[in-house]
């Protein structure tokens, strides 16, 4: 039922919609989301759903979408601090906003926005302005709406996850406030978003409690002596600013006075428009929707320019022909990054035919669909994919979904029959018949995309001899995957779920893992979410060949390193809308999705990388999470043991040198000892507005107090206890030993990371991280053996600028930072100082990591301009070097992004924004990921040629921890000689790309009893 009708409205009512806020929310809400040629979707798409569920449940007739105006308000004027915490408005974000003005312009909806003016201010004008004239739905979420409520004004969010409408009485009933308290309310608690400090230590619960006895701003200072004593005290400082918080917070009620009812009349929707706009931006599960609403007569349409003309609604639905090459295009791989015509790796030259010689749904050439026609329905089912495509598209369950779906769109296929009679079943719905009947075979339940049968014996499954399938592991419902198995369930032979998809039929089976994957061993290849978590699982999936396996979650990451989450539910929403998915069954949309992103790979030239480097290594990361590495728990019991018997000892110097006790750990205790007490300057401010006390800033008081020092050592030394010597001993198995877990996910980059615990963050070096390294040892009878690059980043940039006096620095196995700092200071190497060569080393490794003038002044402790005048006295002593910077940040804005040596590429959209913050730090991470990309590149590689090595699988040697540039192996004492020289010539002949670098890959190694004394 619509909104008004459940409210009982006898007049229609005004609309006002905050655009601004619905707008961000679904930028941050569903990220990534991508046009083909990577222009960004995501908000243009969850603000075009809202707006199309709007017109076809509500049809308004007077409505307003409004936006925040440019500039600074009122607000600015009257504190400048005013949002002044806000970081810039991400550019995929910005470039967004012209396409949504034109999307909503098409759809007939008045569109407002006022420079100068806010959108609540806006909305809070025109809600005044006409609510005795009839009721205002205003659509929004943000709290400071909450004070145009009135008997003729609800605020409603259809965005949230469960739908919220506020009235006055609910808000009454909630808050015991009224509306026009609420602006006091949000002076006091404040407001963090908009930079509004408020009552320092008064929060909402506080706050109710005061405006139960003082309602207004007013009566707490009239009344401040009736105020309980510890609210005095933080009142005390802050009764003037209150009042100008009220100001900020309070909504004005005179803008927009042009908007009059005519202004704000819904008209017809451009159809033509509309349409030919969603196919631009690849939109196509909206494109349905709308052509649905259109045929069903939900929305009153303008008659086209040539109204001779009839309009096919039926085409609004197909998606426009793009601007480059799509999988469903012509059965050739579509690319990611607009380069088609690639052989798919994924290919489907053996893959399975029908009696009738067709090639079955679900096993189509490079990216289709399952689709006869890409985005046209060919089905009743297919019809009612607008009313799936909220739970698809974000993930949620449909009850659940934060936009609700058309009901009427299942009518879709009925009226998109012909004028002259029943549509003809198109060769697609023949063949996807075909194979229902052929799914037949097995204990079938039928859902309402696709046939899926059930079993729990593997002789139910469906022939996969040398064909393409998918793997979905289930969790109770077919939303979630398993999580990872521990190691001490390895073994386990209990039933399990797993969705399972071959050639457009789907088998949901329950039953023994060893039946499965003995079943599954003849297959071409197969798909999962996650290759490393079936590992891990169960041993049998470790007999299937290794260049079996497809894994989805790894080819997205190549795809988009920048992804946050590549777990199972974000592949299926973010990927089943890209590939136009006509499924929801996991196993047959993982199969979709895998065809889609082989074809996408190979597009992008990144299937090579996945083949021969990312795939390789999952067994290589599993078997280094189940061997893990020894503990010896005595060691960090003492170590523990003395690092408390340390930290209370500073504690009782740092209160003797304070001149009193209290609470170390409290950053506003500490502020008010070092700037209050003790009269320290500050070196910056919290977002709060309170000086920092961050390591940052005590580094540079450093030495102006004892305080200080002591503080940072025992920050130091608290760091250690609570993120080490506590928490590590607990993780450690019955075995002794700890097992990390690898993550092939985690950077853009490409580099590894380690989680639970993070073994890649333990200290290295100083007598505390000697000491923390030797709590990790071998086995009985075993070794260490650490092997690590030297200076592994410096080597490739040599080799990637030609800079010839790196290049000749690591050929000749001279120290490359004494030699930089003679050309910097104009000195012989030989006499160049400790200082002299401290400061090249940090330019030298500075510059990989894009440092600026700022970061490499506050490292050298100099001032900015000194540091410009030492960057560039650097880059005119090396001038191959700076050619090379330029050449990158020159290349990765013409090409949209950078490659490594391997081949891994990382976009870099922001290259070409107008914010100059952004632009920077795009340029930095196109040199960063071209160096620290390309060593990871050479550690991966080493990493392969270590495991698989019969070498020193004949040492017994098993490699068991990669940290950053570093492997180690665990090895019988006898071999562990000759494990570290293997290992070090196996990573010394490491050729990324099939290259052999133009300077030495040199190979540092050592052999121990424990972590510390092998390093």
């Amino acid at each position: 039922m619509a909104l008004k009708e459940r409210l009982g409205f006898t007049q229609e009512p005004l609309w006002l919609m905050d655009g601004s806020a619905f707008i961000f929310r679904g930028f941050y809400a569903f990220q990534n989301m991508q046009r083909s040629d990577g222009f960004p979707t995501n908000a243009l798409f969850i603000v075009t759903r809202i707006l199309l569920r709007l017109l076809r449940e509500e049809k308004p007739r007077h409505f307003a979408f409004v936006l925040d105006g440019k500039g600074p308000t009122f607000r600015h004027d009257l504190f400048p601090l005013y949002k002044a915490q806000r970081a810039a408005t991400p550019e995929p974000l910005v470039q967004q906003l012209e396409p949504i003005r034109r999307m909503v312009t098409a759809l007939g909806l008045p569109l407002e926005v006022s420079d100068g003016c806010e959108a609540d201010d806006c909305i809070a004008s025109l809600a005044a302005r006409y609510r005795d004239e009839r009721p205002v739905v205003i659509i929004g979420a943000d709290k400071d709406l909450k004070q145009c409520l009135h008997p003729n004004v609800v605020l409603w969010d259809p965005g949230a996850k469960e739908e919220k409408l506020t009235t006055l009485a609910s808000f009454t009933a909630e808050t015991g406030l009224t509306p026009a308290q609420w602006p006091d309310v949000q002076a006091v608690i404040g407001d963090t978003s908009d930079n509004i400090p408020g009552i320092p230590g008064v929060g909402p619960k506080t706050a109710s409690k005061i405006f139960a006895d003082f309602p207004t701003l007013e009566d707490i200072r009239d009344g401040f002596d009736r105020l309980p004593p510890n609210l005095q005290k933080k009142f005390e400082q802050h009764l003037d600013a209150m009042f100008l918080y009220r100001q900020l917070t309070t909504l004005a009620i005179d803008r927009c006075a042009d908007l009059t009812p005519e202004r704000l009349s819904v008209q017809p929707l451009d159809a033509r428009t509309a349409s030919t706009f969603l196919q631009e931006f690849e939109l196509r599960a909206l494109s349905r929707e709308l052509a649905g609403m259109v045929r069903n007569g939900h929305v009153q349409v303008a008659l086209p320019d040539d109204a001779s003309a009839p309009m096919d609604m039926g085409a609004m639905a197909a998606p426009a022909a793009p601007s480059t090459p799509r999988p469903s295009d012509s059965g050739t791989p579509g690319s990611l990054f607009g380069e088609g015509g690639v052989p798919l790796p994924w290919d489907t030259d053996d893959a399975p035919r029908n009696d009738a010689g067709h090639t079955p749904a679900g096993a189509t050439g490079a990216g289709g669909t399952l689709r006869g026609m890409p985005g046209t329905p060919t089905s009743q089912d297919d019809a009612t994919a607008p009313a799936e495509a909220a739970s698809r598209e974000t993930g949620s369950p449909p009850a659940q979904s934060a936009i609700k779906a058309a009901p009427e769109a299942a009518t879709d296929d009925a009226s998109a029959k012909s004028a002259k009679g029943t549509r003809p079943v198109s060769e697609a719905q023949a063949r996807k018949r075909a194979l229902i009947q052929q799914a037949s075979l097995f204990d079938q339940s039928t859902r309402r995309n696709d046939t899926v049968a059930t079993c729990t014996d593997p002789r139910g499954l469906p022939p996969c001899q040398g064909r393409d399938i998918a793997v979905v592991p289930l969790c109770g419902d077919a939303a979630r995957t398993c999580p990872p198995v521990s190691g001490t369930q390895n073994g386990s032979t209990g039933p399990v779920a797993f969705a399972v998809a071959v050639a457009g039929c789907e088998v949901q089976y329950s039953g023994p893992v060893q039946g499965l994957a003995r079943h599954l061993a003849s297959a071409k290849r197969i798909a999962t979410p996650d290759v490393k978590a079936l590992l891990r699982s169960h041993a049998l999936w470790r007999d299937i060949p290794g260049d079996r396996w497809f894994d989805l979650g790894l080819a997205a990451y190549l795809l988009d390193p920048e992804e946050r989450d590549y777990g199972w539910p974000r592949l299926a929403a973010r990927w089943g809308d890209m590939l136009d998915r006509s499924t929801d069954n996991p196993g047959l949309l993982a199969l979709e999705m895998a065809q889609g992103m082989a074809g996408r790979l190979a597009g992008a030239s990144l299937d090579t990388l996945m083949r021969t480097l990312e795939l390789p290594l999952v067994p290589v990361l599993a078997d280094m999470e189940e061997a893990g590495i020894a503990v010896d728990r005595t060691a960090f019991a003492a170590f523990l043991d003395e690092v408390q018997h340390e930290l209370d000892r500073i504690t009782q110097e740092v209160y003797k040198a304070a001149g009193g006790q209290f609470n170390i750990r409290s950053a506003q205790q500490l502020g008010e000892l070092l700037f209050g007490t003790l009269g320290l300057p500050t070196v910056g401010k919290t977002r709060g507005g309170q000086a920092t006390t961050s390591q940052d800033a005590l580094e540079k008081l450093s030495g102006r107090h004892p305080v200080v020092d002591l503080i940072l050592d025992f920050r130091k030394l608290e760091k250690l206890r609570s993120t080490y010597l506590e928490p590590l001993p607990k993780l450690v198995d019955d075995a002794g030993r700890i097992h990390s877990t690898f993550n092939q996910l985690a950077t853009a980059t490409g580099r590894l990371s380690s989680s639970n615990p993070n073994l890649q963050n333990i200290p290295a070096r100083g007598d505390l991280g000697r000491r923390m390294r030797s709590c990790f040892t071998a086995a009985e009878g075993n070794l260490l053996v650490s092997a690590d690059y030297s200076q592994i980043e410096l080597r490739v940039l040599a080799h990637m600028s030609q800079d010839p006096t790196l290049l000749a620095a690591f050929r000749e196995g001279a120290d490359i930072h004494r030699r930089t700092a003679g050309l910097l200071y104009d000195t012989a190497p030989e006499d160049v100082t400790p200082d002299q060569r401290r400061n090249a080393k940090t330019i030298n490794f500075g510059l990989i990591y894009g440092m600026g003038p700022q970061k490499l002044g506050q490292e050298l402790r100099i001032t900015v301009n000194e540091a410009k005048q030492f960057i560039e006295r650097y880059f005119s002593r090396l001038q191959h070097l700076r050619n090379f910077y330029d050449n990158v940040e020159a290349a990765a804005r013409e090409q949209g992004h950078v490659t490594t040596l391997a081949g891994r590429r990382r976009l870099l959209p922001e290259m070409h924004s107008e914010n100059t913050q952004l632009r920077s730090q795009a340029r930095r991470q196109a040199i960063n990921t071209l160096i620290q990309g390309s060593a990871a590149d050479i550690i991966k590689l080493a990493m392969l040629a270590a495991h698989d090595d019969p070498v020193l699988h004949g040492l017994k040697a098993r490699l068991i921890l990669q940290v950053h540039d570093e492997l180690m192996l665990e090895v019988p004492e006898a071999n562990a000689q000759a494990a570290g020289e293997r290992l070090a010539l196996l990573m010394s002949e490491v050729r990324p790309g099939g290259v052999t670098l133009d300077v030495p890959l040199l190979v540092d190694w050592g052999a121990g009893k424990d972590w510390g004394s092998a390093h």
